[in-house]
């Protein structure tokens, strides 16, 4: 609040040369003596002996007199009196006014007005336009009614005013930027033009502080000169602030925004006023997510700000394994040893029931048979079962099926059969089946897995010569037509055969014969003529 002077009803020394010059004015008008022409006084020293004891006078008024009326009193009494044309007595009632001060902006404002009025109206001019600069340093946008005041009033008004005041302006981009001179808000840049305007500002250098949320604040000097509008561009900067993202164990990656930014330690730079979505993570670790604001001075976390020196902030992050999993190994045959990630940990069958979630080696041994070396993957919350076969199974089959094997010294059983998982090595497998030629292979054994053998065994034959008498009989073999007389029939299995022979006329004739190895035995039949179904 602009005030003048303490309270002239206050005891104690009051004033200001200035309030001293306004009482001197007030006292040369209203004393016949000091307005007359310089011809009352003899010599200049006389002058100044009188203008020594005015001071004096006006200096004691100030320090001893009690006013007789309150400042707004006087105020009154004094506009009263120059509207009454009283402009003497007008201009030493609006002294005192002024002297005596104003809480009230507008009432001091209207003291100095109409005091500069009652100057101007007195002849006064220079006092006049003292009083009306008063006024306006006060009030700089303070303009005078050319309606209600004189032209010449009017006029001198502008003029002075023209001399104190001026204008500038700010164009901020962005815009909607805060105009801070001191400590005093002077208003905002317009949000779509960014323009900031002061009609009314005294002339003279000031500094200018430009402030909008999220930039960096900018000092402008701006000078105020008369008639002339200082137009200035200012163009904020956006505040910036760095997040160092670090996190446990090794090889977490860091994303941002669903933009993988690399393993962590990550630093992240945003500027003031973004939000990001951060995610930890990290194969076989629980992840972890949060939104980051960044904000002004500081670095949000899930609402929960972090320490920053500077610009710079730092989040820590632990990831947490998956839940484990299980491991379940099985080998045929048993017993085998068992390692998991270079660790002896049994033999099979075995059920290891907490593993660490993701990959792992997995080593079997057995023996002389063929050993195992796997990585696996163990999914969290889940039993992975592997089974292994550490050697060869043989799945054999013959023809005709159900011959006897044994492989080595080992007797097996009838085809089909499979044998157990068989170390390395060489075998001699043998197969027999009435009537057939023994069979005899040599097999080795390498590696793992399964391999299926086949057995063509050749049948022990013989063979028979069959006539008959009428020829051309019909043959059957074991009920089956094997053609007509005569007829030679080879590669028959070795053992004892049904053999039939049929004529049309004649009674058939069936027999058993006995088919020997590698020998064609002669047969011969007279049939006799069936009388009973001959014509």
């Amino acid at each position: 609040m602009i005030q003048e002077t303490s309270d002239p009803r206050s005891g104690g020394t009051r004033g200001t040369l200035e309030e001293i010059g306004y009482l001197m004015s007030i006292v040369r008008l209203s004393s016949p003596m000091v307005t007359r022409s310089e011809g009352c006084f003899p010599n200049s020293a006389s002058r100044g002996l009188i203008t020594l004891a005015l001071f004096l006078v006006c200096f004691s008024f100030l320090s001893y007199a009690q006013p007789l009326m309150h400042p707004e009193e006087y105020l009154k009494e004094g506009i009263e009196r120059y509207q009454q044309g009283d402009f003497d007595g007008a201009i030493r009632l609006l002294g005192l006014a002024v002297v005596g001060g104003f809480e009230d902006i507008e009432a001091l404002t209207q003291a100095h007005l109409y005091l500069g009025l009652s100057y101007l109206a007195f002849g006064k001019t220079t006092e006049a336009e003292n009083a009306f600069t008063r006024l306006i340093e006060r009030r700089p946008s303070f303009t005078i009614d050319a309606e209600r005041y004189p032209p010449k009033a009017v006029s001198l008004f502008n003029k002075v005013r023209a001399t104190l005041v001026s204008g500038w302006m700010i164009r901020t981009d962005p815009p909607g930027a805060e105009i801070w001179q001191g400590t005093v808000l002077l208003g905002t840049s317009d949000e779509q033009s960014g323009v900031f305007r002061r009609e009314a500002e005294l002339v003279g250098k000031y500094t200018l502080r430009i402030h909008k949320r999220h930039y960096k604040d900018v000092t402008v000097p701006i000078e105020v000169v008369p008639g002339e509008v200082r137009q200035q561009e200012v163009t904020l900067e956006r505040k910036m602030l760095r997040l160092r993202v670090s996190a446990g164990p090794d090889q977490v990656t860091v994303s941002a925004d669903g933009q993988a930014l690399g393993h962590a330690p990550v630093t992240i730079t945003r500027p003031s006023g973004s939000s990001m979505h951060l995610v930890c993570d990290r194969p076989y670790y629980v992840s972890q997510d949060f939104t980051v604001r960044f904000d002004e001075t500081q670095i949000l976390v899930d609402d929960q700000a972090l320490p920053v020196s500077g610009d710079l902030a730092t989040l820590k992050v632990t990831l947490e394994p998956l839940p484990p999993g299980s491991l379940r190994v099985e080998t045929e045959p048993k017993n085998a040893t068992v390692l998991l990630d270079k660790q002896l940990v049994g033999q099979t069958p075995i059920t290891l029931d907490s593993v660490a979630a993701g990959p792992h080696h997995l080593e079997v041994y057995l023996d002389a048979y063929p050993g195992v070396q796997e990585d696996i993957l163990i999914a969290s919350g889940q039993e992975q079962v592997r089974r292994y076969l550490l050697g060869m199974v043989l799945n054999i089959r013959s023809f005709p099926s159900g011959a006897m094997i044994q492989l080595g010294e080992q007797l097996l059983g009838q085809t089909p059969l499979h044998t157990v998982p068989l170390p390395p090595g060489d075998l001699v497998l043998h197969a027999n089946y009435p009537g057939y030629f023994p069979y005899r292979q040599a097999i080795r054994i390498e590696g793992k897995g399964t391999q299926d053998v086949e057995l063509s065994l050749v049948p022990e034959t013989g063979g028979l010569s069959i006539h008959s008498s009428p020829s051309d009989a019909e043959v059957l073999l074991d009920g089956k037509e094997r053609g007509h007389t005569p007829l030679i029939l080879l590669h028959l299995p070795v053992g004892k055969h049904t053999l039939e022979i049929q004529h049309p006329g004649y009674i058939p004739h069936r027999t058993q014969v006995e088919v020997r190895l590698q020998e064609i035995q002669w047969q011969t039949f007279a049939l006799k003529p069936d009388i009973v179904s001959s014509p």
